[in-house]
């Protein structure tokens, strides 16, 4: 079945949905109870179905996609995380 682009799971169709990008330290991921706390926090806002992990300078990042440029503000702040740029992605 060809591509409609009404598909917001489609990997083309992410940047358009989930345009804001907020980046944490891995470490803060790990784990039961820490995936647990950023994960059920993200999901009471505009976080996009998946996460993905990128590397820089030989540490690990998981960057976390917003619709709303205000859900990624709260996110950032609340984790100590670092919002990304269109340029940086």
């Amino acid at each position: 079945m060809p591509a409609t682009g009404d598909d917001p799971h489609q990997v083309g169709n992410a940047l358009e949905w989930w345009p804001h990008y907020v980046v944490l330290s891995a470490d803060k991921v790990k784990g039961l109870r820490n995936s647990t706390t950023v994960h059920d926090f993200a999901n009471t806002l505009s976080v996009a179905p998946r996460t993905y992990w990128l590397r820089r300078d030989d540490a690990e990042f998981v960057v976390f996609c917003f619709a709303k440029p205000e859900d990624a503000e709260t996110f950032c702040k609340r984790f100590g995380g670092e919002r990304l740029s269109g340029t940086q992605q």
